[in-house]
């Protein structure tokens, strides 16, 4: 699990070490295949990358406070 981890920060796979372990343990609850678990996984990678592009860019919009639909 270690150079799992490791390979993760090699590659700038927060998204992924941050998840492995929860979906390591789904994976073997649900049997899933090696494909299944790998789609969640690079699921998981590109909603983090997400969720951090859209806080990077509503920082740098400097929006001048919070509005919502009220």
């Amino acid at each position: 699990m270690n150079s799992m981890m490791t390979g993760f920060k090699t590659f700038h796979l927060a998204g992924m070490a941050k998840t492995v372990e929860l979906r390591i343990a789904q994976a073997a609850e649900q049997n899933l295949s090696h494909r299944e678990f790998l789609d969640m996984l690079l699921e998981d990678e590109k909603t983090n990358r997400d969720d951090n592009r859209r806080t990077r860019l509503f920082t740098a919009a400097r929006f001048p406070c919070v509005k919502t639909m009220e």
